[in-house]
């Protein structure tokens, strides 16, 4: 077998571990019974924490899209950004008290409104991401990780959740410079 096939094959299995390990993180999300439900999107912001292998593949973007001050609503919208260029839009929030709003973004967690799921349109499903990442990082050379590294346990460290989010949100919104 030559160098060439031997990489792809290699890159394959890779891209298939990483899938196994988005389907095992939905399914602790909730979605053991179908990846075609409509998920809210801020239950991914610790996606890249909870799947370490995705931590430098992978990142969750909050945009503001809409804040009424007079009324205290804000409209956030998602974005998932894989090997840096590529996008998925995940779907919008709706969020009715912006003073809370202020603090979850000031704690680094955007938590799913009173209103619930509810609270959300234009959303997609974990069969969609799941399928999204996984064809982006298969069909390109920097997709490939390397899994004996990517394995460290990051997920025992709740901080770096809400550490991550808060830095990704204001060095994307200029509001942190």
């Amino acid at each position: 077998m030559d160098a060439g096939t031997s990489d792809r094959i290699k890159h394959a299995a890779n891209t298939d571990a990483v899938r196994k390990a988005l389907i095992q993180y939905f399914m602790t999300k909730g979605f053991d019974r179908s990846f075609d439900r409509m998920m809210y999107p801020s239950i991914l912001q610790d996606l890249p924490v909870f799947v370490p292998m995705l931590e430098q593949k992978i990142e969750i973007v909050p945009h503001a899209m809409a804040v009424d001050p007079a009324g205290g609503k804000a409209t956030m919208g998602w974005n998932l950004f894989v090997l840096g260029t590529h996008r998925m839009y995940l779907g919008e929030s709706y969020h009715d008290n912006i003073i809370d709003l202020a603090r979850q973004i000031g704690n680094g967690i955007i938590e799913v409104p009173e209103r619930g799921f509810g609270a959300a349109k234009r959303q997609t499903t974990p069969r969609r991401i799941v399928a999204f990442i996984t064809r982006v990082l298969g069909e390109h050379k920097d997709g490939y990780i390397d899994l004996t590294q990517a394995t460290a346990g990051t997920a025992n460290q709740p901080n770096r959740v809400a550490n991550n989010m808060a830095n990704q949100f204001f060095t994307k919104s200029g509001y942190g410079t």
